[in-house]
């Protein structure tokens, strides 16, 4: 320790006779040929003994104590450039000296004994010095500030008779409880103003700190409403699709943003005239959003009608004359898929069969035909009965039989 003066290694070998020294320190440069190392600085020393005939190696460690034990307490920036440090020292020496640096400076910073502030943000040294010349010396750092920043949301009192708007305050940084102000007006503790009228206003926060910032507020411009008319009602056959079209009429009409809902079945839902083709009846409706969040929408019903027309033959000859050679269904536009398909002679035998696993919906494959043939031969003429099972693009499944005549 610093009140013991430097320390020594002694050794005292046994055993043997006329012995050499080696001292090595830590980067095993040699220090000392004798018994005896003196130490002026903590750190690791290795011996190498020699008696002629053996040699040995031993190492060993000796560590000096400041006698200075002192911890840094640090407040980081609050508003800028008002950083803290302190210390609190748990054994101190009398009279002892403190000196605070910037971490790379050789000029000591003005601040009393134990503390200093004003700092701004940056690494700093302290440097404790006793009268028993012991020196300790700790690294610390300040922390930047986290500055306050504002943001704000407009919210209109009444769209369809708008007399004023709200402002809320939206702050990131500082450290709470705020206070606001606006205009240089009365302070208050909650976010929001209501009541406030058209144009621009000077925005103030300041944290529990009392740092504060400041900022101009969006301007406020109060809508005038916009006319909607969504157009008259229709109906549409499943399968088929209809045009909306849908007028507007007001102020800002080029800043507003339009859309449909529900999206399903229509062509786009950011325009106007849309294409709505829904596989069961809807009511759409057509949203007019302005800049500042208003929204005036007019709504319209489309009525579906499942048609599930299916035309399905009595007869057809497979000879290969290119008409009517296959027997097949034909729908219209609201079937989405020929589930089943199967065909029977009169006595009961099933000479052609298609069935879609539902698993298997919706398909692209070909639509089911059957070409007149039994095991890969040609059938022979007559009467045969067909069982068939259709799905409409809502999702209802009909279900059709009877005869058909095979011609050769």
């Amino acid at each position: 320790s610093c009140t013991d003066g430097p320390g020594s290694i002694s050794v005292v070998p046994t055993g043997g006779s006329a012995y050499t020294y080696q001292w090595l320190d830590e980067d095993n440069n040699p220090i000392g040929t004798t018994d005896l190392l003196p130490i002026a600085e903590s750190g690791t020393f290795t011996l190498v003994l020699t008696d002629g005939l053996c040699s040995i190696t031993e190492s060993y460690f000796v560590g000096f104590d400041s006698g200075l034990e002192f911890e840094v307490q640090v407040q980081d920036e609050r508003c800028g450039g008002d950083g803290f440090a302190g210390l609190v020292v748990t054994s101190p020496p009398v009279n002892l000296l403190v000196e605070w640096f910037a971490l790379d400076s050789p000029t000591p910073l003005p601040g009393d004994d134990l503390s200093i502030s004003d700092l701004p943000a940056g690494t700093y040294r302290v440097e404790l010095s006793a009268t028993a010349g012991c020196t300790a010396v700790r690294e610390f750092t300040i922390g930047p500030r986290v500055p306050i920043e504002i943001s704000t949301q407009v919210a209109i009192d009444d769209c369809d008779a708008p007399s004023g708007a709200s402002l809320t305050i939206i702050v990131d940084g500082g450290e709470p409880p705020y206070e606001y102000q606006l205009d240089g007006g009365p302070v208050q503790i909650e976010p929001t103003f209501p009541d406030l009228r058209e144009g621009t206003y000077e925005i103030q926060v300041t944290d529990v700190f009392g740092c504060t910032s400041t900022a101009q507020s969006p301007e406020i411009v109060l809508p005038q409403p916009i006319l909607v008319d969504a157009g008259p009602d229709q109906q549409v056959n499943l399968g088929d699709f209809v045009t909306l079209f849908a007028l507007a009429s007001g102020d800002n009409l080029d800043q507003a943003t339009i859309s449909w809902s529900p999206i399903d079945g229509l062509s786009c839902t950011d325009c106007t005239r849309p294409r709505a083709q829904p596989v069961e009846s809807t009511i759409y409706t057509i949203s007019y959003t302005d800049p500042v969040g208003c929204v005036f929408s007019d709504s319209v019903s489309v009525r579906v009608f499942p048609t599930g027309r299916v035309f399905i033959p009595n007869a057809f000859s497979p000879n290969f004359d290119g008409r009517n050679d296959v027997f097949e269904l034909y729908t219209d536009q609201s079937v989405g898929q020929v589930l089943e398909l199967k065909v029977y002679d009169r006595w009961g035998g099933q000479r052609y069969a298609y069935d879609l696993a539902p698993s298997e919906f919706p398909t692209t494959q070909e639509p089911p035909r059957w070409d007149g043939t039994c095991d890969g031969e040609p059938c022979a003429m007559g009467v045969y009965v067909y069982f068939a099972k259709v799905r409409l693009l809502n999702g209802d499944e009909l279900d059709f039989s009877g005869d058909v005549l095979l011609l050769r």
